[in-house]
């Protein structure tokens, strides 16, 4: 009977605790407080998920059993098995794989009955809420994404969820699709959990971009951000997803729970009330025009910009130091806005920043917990953009964005952000 387990994904946790048997997970992701509070204690060794997993991390734990849990990266389970530890690896699409990886768990770890208890309690919430909601005649019909960009819509466990919720899903469960396609199923009713977005999902935002705002569930002001740990984490707390639901569906039978925020109704979709990247261009454009350093300049600049754009949670930029200490070229922080980084000092063989200067490009990473260059500074940050600054042709440093929200940015983005790099790298020439 296993003794030292290793969860790498929130949901194998998430059962465990549930199983009554926390005490023997002795190491697990950092995401899996966002649904088991009981491990954020820091008691327990934190490893990289089965989407990145390192096989030295694994066997550092000492554990005799990993568990983990979609979505899996190829890589990523091949330094599972390197790392030499018995795996179990599920893969659930429907509740009811979901309920069978419930009850293997519970054999696996020699308390079947209370994987069956489990199971029990999570159908008969299930059927109490299908049991309310079957009163309603007409289905709504709806609409959910676990995916922006591109739009993928959510897995059939969650449509299954709506069904019980006697909602109608359209679309095809945990396929790829395209806005045009949502937008002529024309959704009653439309949700959004991003993995690993939390509650940000920028909700505004996209149905603009989508051009959405004529959609009934826009018109309606039927539009839900669910916490991506509610509808994206297989296992019991999809019951708190569930709940979310019927409250999206049915809101005048339903209390509010925690987890769900609508889109707020002085926005509705109201594209005057969207960013203008044009006009913040040519702004940014007669500011520079009247610096009187590069340093006050690129300080005008991030500071605009976070103010400006709010998705924009982290602005700085970095610059090209080829005579360090160290004897080799790093990018050395400038003036920034946003939240303290220890990254102050990058070597050009690191990170998204250090990937920029040398490629001499613009990179853009929709989800950096997926990107391996991606050198960790917060928790809450998802989506990054970095611009390099050309004098001469050569790059001499960049504009560096970090987002919140996942997929933040767009083509107008990247065009005002490559401009600003621009603004910077033209004073410098002027200067030499």
């Amino acid at each position: 009977m296993p003794q030292r387990v290793v969860c790498l994904q929130p949901s194998a946790t998430l059962t465990m605790r549930d199983l009554g048997l926390l005490d023997r997970v002795v190491a697990c992701t950092k995401y899996c407080a966002d649904v088991c509070p009981e491990v954020a204690g820091g008691e327990r060794l934190i490893v990289s998920d089965s989407w990145t997993s390192q096989a030295e991390e694994i066997r550092e734990a000492e554990a005799d059993l990993v568990i983990a849990s979609v979505p899996y990266q190829l890589e990523a389970v091949g330094e599972i098995l390197k790392a030499g530890i018995r795996f179990l690896g599920l893969t659930p699409r429907t509740l009811a794989d979901i309920f069978a990886d419930i009850a293997i768990m519970a054999r696996v770890m020699a308390v079947p009955e209370r994987g069956e208890n489990v199971v029990a309690k999570m159908r008969r919430a299930i059927d109490d809420i299908r049991a309310r909601c079957s009163t309603h005649g007409n289905k709504p019909k709806v609409f959910c994404e676990e995916w922006g960009r591109p739009i993928i819509a959510s897995q059939p466990w969650v449509a299954e969820l709506v069904a019980a919720a006697s909602g109608e899903f359209v679309g095809e469960a945990g396929a790829t699709t395209s806005a045009d396609a949502v937008a002529d199923a024309r959704p009653d009713v439309l949700i959004a959990a991003w993995c690993g977005a939390g509650d940000r999902v920028p909700l505004e935002k996209i149905v603009v971009q989508r051009h959405w705002t004529e959609l009934p569930a826009a018109r309606n002001g039927r539009i839900f951000c669910i916490s991506d740990e509610l509808l994206n984490t297989p296992a019991s707390s999809l019951i708190g997803g569930l709940n979310a639901i019927a409250w999206a569906l049915y809101p005048q039978q339903f209390p509010q729970p925690v987890g769900i925020r609508k889109i707020r109704s002085d926005q509705t979709m109201r594209t005057d009330e969207t960013i203008n990247y044009d006009t913040l261009t040519r702004e940014l454009s007669r500011l520079a025009s009247h610096a009187t350093s590069a340093e006050q300049l690129m300080t005008v600049i991030v500071e605009r910009l976070r103010e400006a754009v709010p998705h924009y949670n982290w602005a700085g930029f970095y610059m090209l130091d080829n005579k360090s200490f160290s004897g080799e070229p790093m990018l050395v922080l400038g003036p920034y806005v946003g939240a303290e980084t220890p990254h102050k000092r990058i070597p050009l063989n690191q990170g998204i920043c250090g990937a920029a200067v040398t490629a001499a490009q613009t990179i853009v990473v929709d989800d950096v917990n997926a990107d391996p260059r991606y050198l960790a500074c917060s928790l809450e940050t998802k989506s990054e953009i970095v611009a390099p600054v050309f004098v001469k042709g050569a790059p001499v440093g960049e504009l560096d964005i970090d987002s919140h929200s996942p997929a933040a940015f767009t083509g107008d983005d990247r065009r005002l952000i490559e401009h600003c790099a621009s603004l910077v790298g033209r004073y410098l020439e002027q200067a030499l």
